[in-house]
Order: C-alpha cells, then sequence, then structure tokens
C-alpha cells in the first residue's frame, strides 16, 4: 500500500483485499468488496464504502487535514463520514491488486 500511495500522491486512501474472520462471514459482501474494479471504485463510491475500512493506508497529512474521525459520539458512522470527507474534498481512491 506505501508504494501505490508513494506512486500515485498523498491525496489517495489507499485499500486493499480482505479476509473475513469467521471466512464465512459475509461471503457476498467480501466477494463484492474484493471484486471491485478500479472503475468501481469511483463509479460506486457514493453507494457503498468501496474500501474496507480495516484496509486503509493514507498520508497523516490526508488525515489531518480532514481532522481526523468525527468523535460525534456512539453510534456515529466515523470511518464513512470520514470517507465521504475525504471525496468531498477531492481525494482520490485506489486499492493495491
Amino acid at each position: 500500500q506505501l508504494h501505490v500511495l508513494l506512486s500515485l500522491g498523498p491525496d489517495h486512501l489507499v485499500g486493499s483485499r480482505v479476509r473475513r474472520e469467521p471466512e464465512d462471514a459475509q461471503p457476498r459482501y467480501t466477494a463484492w468488496l474484493n471484486g471491485v474494479s478500479d472503475a468501481q471504485l469511483k463509479l460506486q463510491r457514493l453507494c457503498e464504502c468501496t474500501v474496507a475500512m480495516p484496509t486503509w493506508f493514507c498520508a497523516r497529512s490526508l488525515f489531518d487535514g480532514l481532522d481526523g474521525f468525527c468523535e460525534a459520539g456512539p453510534g456515529a458512522p466515523e470511518d464513512l463520514e470520514f470517507f465521504y470527507r475525504h471525496l468531498r474534498a477531492g481525494g482520490s481512491l485506489a486499492k493495491v491488486p
């Protein structure tokens, strides 16, 4: 992920494939996440978070520039809220192969 981020630039949020524990948890969602193409990262970004949050890798400057995660309280979707702030700020998405 570091190599991808360095090659694309610090405005990218870089994800990777996921493996669920237990392995049979949410098999359709896991297959979708792992099969998202580069084009789908952009096309489907407003329907669903196309980069699984546990795999996010980004520059500290990106995270700090967006003021990190929102700490609004219990039940707040801080990851999704950060994802959308990143997109509104013109940020890009990428995924390692």
